[in-house]
């Protein structure tokens, strides 16, 4: 008897142990790119796996940049006086899709990574912000103010044939294409705290895949270039981590503890709305086995870092 309740007093040692070594281990496979003396944010991988696009405010607006994955090569594209924001590559690696108040409100722009070929894609009074290309590069989804009832847009590459999405409405989000380019991946807090939802762009249906708590809220989802995991960020459990999921909603699992940082940001991310969703945005390398995201470091500034990813 004494042996058998020794073995449960064991396993009560090692299971919580073994949980926390494999806690740290993801945590360890996290790697800082030192990029800028600045904020750093809203990575995004390029097609080939060797360039990340980001955003950073270091000439005091926000301005579109460009690194190797390991902050060498640093360039920057936009110089532009106004605000740059939410790169989307285009498929084929030569470009950029972004969202730019140049032209005295949010529209949707695209360029080339050489600053040539600028084009407004859009012109409405309002707010068009968060393009996303397609993976057939035919079309460009994005967020837009223009319809109270429907947030989520999509429209062909150079501007036309816009249309609005199924309504889910409150805080909608358009966030990643599904790898097949039949769905886009939202946020929505059409229930209460946000979650993440899918719209088939084609059928022109929404299929809700976490369900939301009172104690949580669900973020940003970035597809698994193999269609078959998302990562999200979440605050179950009290706190901002990265987790995954598998693409129909199932076998939640939390890939980080604490890997978003635990310094005080220098503004609110729950209140500058730009800036708490480009913190947030995780970003999969071409080939699956790096995860890009935003951490807060000591200073309080938005620094990418990449997390090694075993799906």
């Amino acid at each position: 008897m004494r042996f058998k309740y020794l073995h449960y007093h064991l396993l009560f040692i090692i299971l919580p142990l073994l949980f926390l070594a494999g806690c740290a281990w993801n945590n360890a496979a996290i790697q800082p790119i030192h990029a800028l003396p600045a904020n750093a944010i809203h990575p995004v991988w390029s097609p080939d796996g060797k360039s990340l696009a980001f955003e950073s405010d270091l000439a005091g607006n926000w301005d579109l940049w460009i690194m190797n994955r390991d902050g060498t090569g640093l360039k920057q594209i936009t110089r532009d006086p106004s605000n740059e924001r939410f790169a989307s590559w285009s498929p084929d690696g030569t470009g950029l899709a972004y969202s730019s108040d140049r032209s005295g409100n949010w529209d949707v722009w695209s360029l080339k990574l050489d600053g040539s070929d600028h084009r407004q894609l859009t012109q409405f009074g309002g707010l068009d912000i968060a393009p996303l290309w397609s993976p057939d590069a035919k079309r460009i989804a994005f967020v837009s103010s223009r319809s109270m009832d429907v947030l989520v847009w999509v429209m062909d590459a150079d501007g036309g044939n816009v249309q609005g999405m199924p309504n889910i409405r409150c805080g909608d989000w358009v966030s990643a294409w599904s790898p097949d380019g039949k769905s886009v991946a939202a946020v929505s807090s059409m229930r209460g705290k946000s979650d993440i939802w899918l719209i088939d762009t084609h059928e022109r249906t929404i299929k809700q895949l976490t369900q939301k708590t009172d104690t949580r809220r669900d973020f940003l989802p970035a597809w698994s270039p193999d269609g078959k995991h998302i990562a999200f960020v979440s605050e179950r459990n009290g706190r901002r981590d990265i987790w995954l999921m598998d693409q129909d909603g199932k076998n939640e699992r939390r890939m980080t503890k604490g890997a978003l940082g635990d310094h005080e940001l220098n503004y609110n991310v729950d209140t500058e709305v730009f800036d708490g969703l480009s913190f947030l945005y995780l970003s999969f390398s071409p080939d699956g086995r790096d995860l890009a995201f935003t951490r807060v470091n000591k200073e309080g500034r938005g620094e990418i870092a990449l997390l090694k990813v075993a799906l």
